[in-house]
């Protein structure tokens, strides 16, 4: 009894327990007391409400009303039901619903921001709060919203943004190739789960179950399929896998720079830094671009968790810049600075 009495007597709410209890033991004049009081200040801070969002024009004062549930709705930055809607409507209450909407986007705004963009900064909220929205429900964004997210650099490897962004693409298109049985939406798909830090989930769909490369005849399809799977492989750290996958590829279009930029990465990541500097050559010498060839070692120096094996790649990079093994046209943009920062 002492704890209610004491709540009572500071005017903290009881429990549903409590006010069990009370009634259950015959304390009905205690009880009485108590919700007296709470209706008091339901009432007062309903009158309260009534006065902040210019609504004292409205007669029924009873905290039992609707518009006192509403309001404190509001208050909470809640989304109103479209039962509180069609309420506030048959009263011509119309302006309080733009109030609410309002706020509560105000807050929905800040959780997104919170959930994606932590480390970017500030945006507007038109158009970016739409298309974060979009993203939260697991729905796919148009071509604009796309480019609005490519023009801010906001689609960088790993964020919440890029891997949301990706594993709903994958979701649409393992549909799609389910629904079609197109063999072509196989790599894309594979892409999009890697994009997404879904690595096993582009093993899974360039699986024997999914694509039997045995049997496949379109050679560019194989060789596609076979880079991508070894990326994956590559991703997982199953190095050995995803070089063999490579070279595959390789051996079957011998003029495609993909198959050589990943034996590149992956001849570095097994510590045969010469094997990967003559395959990153073959990829530029076949239309890769530098940068790509940079952010794939940049890439592997940042995942490889083991210090000793990081520091033996920086040290051989650090000696490759300043000796400038390979010439202009074959060494790296990474600076040194660059590199001792990993370190």
């Amino acid at each position: 009894m002492f704890p209610i009495l004491k709540k009572i007597y500071s005017a903290n709410l009881l429990s549903t327990k409590e006010c069990n209890w009370l009634s259950n033991n015959s304390f009905l004049e205690t009880l009485e007391i108590y919700s007296g009081r709470e209706k008091q200040k339901r009432k007062r801070k309903f009158a309260i409400l009534k006065k902040k969002y210019k609504l004292t024009e409205f007669e029924d004062s009873s905290p039992d009303s609707n518009l006192y549930e509403i309001l404190q709705k509001i208050e909470q930055f809640e989304l109103l039901t479209e039962a509180d809607i069609d309420w506030l409507k048959s009263y011509n209450l119309t302006e309080i619903i733009k109030v609410a909407e309002e706020k509560y986007l105000e807050k929905d705004w800040i959780r997104l921001q919170d959930k994606y963009l932590a480390t970017v900064g500030v945006l507007k909220f038109d158009p970016f709060y739409n298309i974060l929205s979009k993203l939260d429900k697991g729905e796919r964004l148009d071509k604009l919203m796309f480019t609005q997210l490519t023009t801010e650099n906001l689609l960088t490897p790993g964020s919440k943004i890029t891997t949301t962004y990706y594993q709903i693409e994958a979701d649409f298109f393992e549909d799609e190739f389910k629904r079609t049985k197109d063999k072509w939406l196989i790599p894309k798909i594979s892409s999009y789960w890697r994009k997404a830090n879904k690595s096993l989930k582009a093993l899974e769909i360039t699986s024997k179950s999914k694509v039997n490369l045995e049997k496949l005849k379109d050679k560019d399809l194989k060789a596609r399929i076979l880079v991508t799977r070894g990326a994956a492989f590559r991703d997982v750290r199953q190095l050995n896998e995803a070089k063999n996958l490579a070279l595959q590829a390789h051996k079957i279009d011998s003029k495609s720079h993909h198959p050589c930029t990943l034996l590149g990465a992956t001849c570095y990541g097994l510590g045969k830094y010469g094997d990967g500097d003559y395959w990153f050559e073959e990829a530029q010498q076949r239309g890769a671009d530098i940068k790509d060839i940079d952010k794939e070692i940049k890439r592997l120096v940042k995942e490889t968790s083991n210090r000793k094996k990081r520091k033996e790649i920086i040290e051989y990079l650090l000696k490759k810049i300043k000796g400038n093994m390979l010439g202009l046209k074959n060494i790296y943009s990474i600076n040194q600075y660059q590199l001792r920062r990993f370190n």
